[in-house]
């Protein structure tokens, strides 16, 4: 005789594959192509300077990461590119609150 699962344990599961789902779009796989994305977007476009922003709404409505996988990879490139010998070819900068990119320029 096998029991139905209670309600507490449909949440567990349901909850179990929400981390699942996370964990396999945070592979590292995925964010490498989504760094690459931001890194092409920059460098095919280096006299221009990009708000975050910019860079989260032109790559997520071409499907190229969500835009909570966009913030965090921008997060990460922001703080990288402000370490003093990052040697990193994209330059982040803060005006009025607002971070730009620019690629080998401070923008």
């Amino acid at each position: 005789m096998t029991l139905a699962p209670s309600s507490t344990q449909k949440q567990r599961n349901i909850i179990g594959e929400w981390l699942m789902v996370d964990i396999k779009t945070m592979d590292g796989h995925k964010d490498k192509n989504i760094q690459s994305n931001v890194e092409r977007l920059l460098r095919d476009n280096s006299s221009t300077a990009y708000a975050k922003e910019e860079i989260i709404n032109l790559l997520s409505s071409q499907g190229i990461g969500t835009e909570l996988e966009l913030e965090a990879i921008l997060g990460e490139i922001e703080v990288w590119s402000s370490m003093k010998d990052s040697r990193s070819a994209i330059c982040s900068s803060c005006k009025g609150g607002t971070v730009y990119f620019q690629w080998e320029h401070v923008p």
